[in-house]
């Protein structure tokens, strides 16, 4: 079964009398566990199909369907509960909240959700162990080097048990040897828990690791081109940690380069997280 659907799709923004077609008629689909890429040269309209792909925007036309719910005929707290439950988003800048540390970051999704505490605790230090940032967990994003922050924003699109990762040119703000660590990382933990990877870049050695690769020119799309075979969990250069210590690499696979140490005191540190984290968490 598919797991997300795009059916004659069409996006049209209107300034006055004048309409500028930013889709035209998108068609494709994306089975469950695949690896796909999205590419195509700037004005293409992968931003806007991304919006529309992850429940951010609806279409002028068409269908969107994720899991076969048609986003259009959702509600918009519906679709808010879609895009919390069963999907999750990794963006190029990392979008962690200031306040919060590594671990309440993580946590977060799962406290809308109105899940206990504790439980979205023990969840969140499992997904940062998993992305080899346990020892990290009550850092600030300020206190975080780049390639670390894009881990636990990898670590909170997980967390939920999404069907659907979408990730936004995820290794853009990274220099290459972290975005290729990164993107092995985040290809290995998908891979291990059955989800459905769906990214947008620019970056041709990105878009090749994907089973497919899906073009988009002048809103349409052109023929899909053949990416990597499905890989093997293990063959990817990081070994999961099996315990709350931080992941180790394999012997065989560099260290994260350029990740750097903790330096100065979070200027986040005593600002109110919010309601839903500001009473005691156990």
């Amino acid at each position: 079964m598919a797991v997300l659907e795009a059916r004659n799709v069409w996006k049209v923004f209107r300034s006055g009398t004048v309409e500028v077609p930013a889709l035209r008629g998108v068609n494709l689909g994306v089975g469950q566990g695949e690896f796909v890429a999205i590419m195509g040269p700037s004005g293409s309209g992968k931003s806007t199909l991304l919006h529309l792909l992850g429940g951010l925007d609806t279409p002028s036309q068409g269908e969107i369907l994720v899991e076969g719910n048609d986003l259009a005929t959702l509600s918009d707290n519906q679709r808010t509960v879609l895009r919390r439950t069963r999907i999750g988003f990794v963006f190029q800048t990392f979008n962690l909240l200031p306040p919060l540390t590594a671990e309440e970051n993580v946590m977060f999704p799962l406290l809308l959700g109105e899940m206990p505490a504790r439980e979205a605790r023990r969840r969140a230090l499992d997904q940062l162990t998993q992305v080899g940032l346990a020892g990290r967990r009550t850092h600030f994003p300020s206190q975080l080097s780049g390639g670390e922050q894009q881990r636990v924003a990898i670590a909170r699109a997980l967390v939920i048990d999404p069907v659907l990762v979408i990730a936004d040119e995820p290794t853009g703000a990274l220099d290459s040897e972290n975005g290729r660590l990164l993107l092995d990382l985040l290809q290995r933990l998908v891979a291990e828990q059955g989800h459905t990877l769906l990214i947008v870049t620019h970056d041709p050695n990105v878009a090749a690791r994907a089973h497919r690769i899906i073009h988009l020119r002048d809103g349409q799309v052109e023929p899909d081109l053949p990416g990597a075979p499905h890989p093997d969990p293990a063959e990817l250069a990081y070994a999961g940690a099996s315990s709350s210590e931080t992941a180790v690499p394999r012997a065989d696979s560099p260290d994260f380069a350029g990740m750097k140490k903790q330096r100065g005191q979070n200027q986040g540190n005593g600002v109110d997280p919010g309601p839903l984290l500001a009473r005691e968490l156990p």
